[in-house]
């Protein structure tokens, strides 16, 4: 579980994320799974995990000709993105009652969800990230948590963290999840539309990080090197050839 500054770091960045972070998903037919001895088909799995629980979900039994009851009929298991149907009294997957106890071969759960694109370990390993990234920055520190990093530091680490989702969102719909979640279909919002905008954003989060990581270290975070009245630049080591800008009037 994050720490409370730690979900601080997370909820800035889920809202940079925006709509990223609570894409719906509807009318999608679940997978029956057996769990259980003996086993039984107790458990529906759908494609996306990590469901928003602020959102509201729908499940239907057998093309909608009932509507499923959380807490009654079934349980919802967010993280992993499944459902288990729920087999006592009251439920109508009741061990006693017409199914069984199971969702019957031949019929089929259909849900309605939202969920986060990114879980909060995938923004908390960007986040820690950007710590090392601005920890690298000279002069170079070595704050080892997001607990204890200075507050000059914050939006350094953000900016880098939304680079990272950024490049995330683009590589993944290039692959593979533009053709479940983002339409090749001619429209305003098609999946090349929205490649350029990220690209657009990912460009000016650069930009953002490197001036944020500039600022971020200010002189105080250096260790003075010498001692100097103004006059001259004191070097780092006194030697045989600097020796008598040290002395008074060059002599000792």
């Amino acid at each position: 579980m994050a720490t409370v500054v730690e979900q601080t770091y997370i909820d800035t960045l889920e809202a940079l994320m925006g709509s990223f972070q609570n894409l719906p998903i509807v009318g999608e037919i679940g997978v029956p799974q057996e769990q259980g001895v003996p086993r039984k088909r107790s458990r529906v799995r759908f494609t996306f995990k990590n469901w928003n629980t602020d959102s509201p979900t729908q499940f239907f039994l057998n093309n909608r000709q009932t509507e499923l009851k959380e807490n009654t009929d079934f349980t919802i298991e967010d993280t992993e993105g499944y459902i288990d149907l729920i087999t006592t009294s009251g439920s109508i997957f009741d061990s006693s009652g017409t199914y069984a106890g199971e969702l019957p071969v031949g019929s089929q759960i259909e849900g309605s969800y939202r969920f986060k694109f990114f879980s909060e370990e995938d923004l908390l390993e960007y986040l820690s990230l950007g710590l090392n990234a601005v920890n690298m920055r000279r002069p170079a520190t070595s704050y080892a948590n997001l607990d204890g990093a200075p507050a000059e530091f914050n939006e350094a680490i953000i900016m880098y963290a939304y680079m990272r989702c950024l490049e995330k969102l683009l590589i993944d719909s290039i692959i593979w999840n533009n053709r479940l979640l983002f339409s090749d279909q001619e429209s305003p919002f098609n999946s090349s539309y929205m490649m350029s905008i990220i690209q657009n954003r990912l460009a000016s989060a650069e930009k953002r990080f490197d001036d944020s990581a500039w600022f971020a270290k200010p002189r105080s975070f250096s260790r003075p090197l010498g001692v100097t009245s103004g006059a001259r630049g004191t070097r780092s080591r006194v030697t045989a050839n600097n020796l008598s800008n040290f002395i008074l009037g060059g002599v000792l």
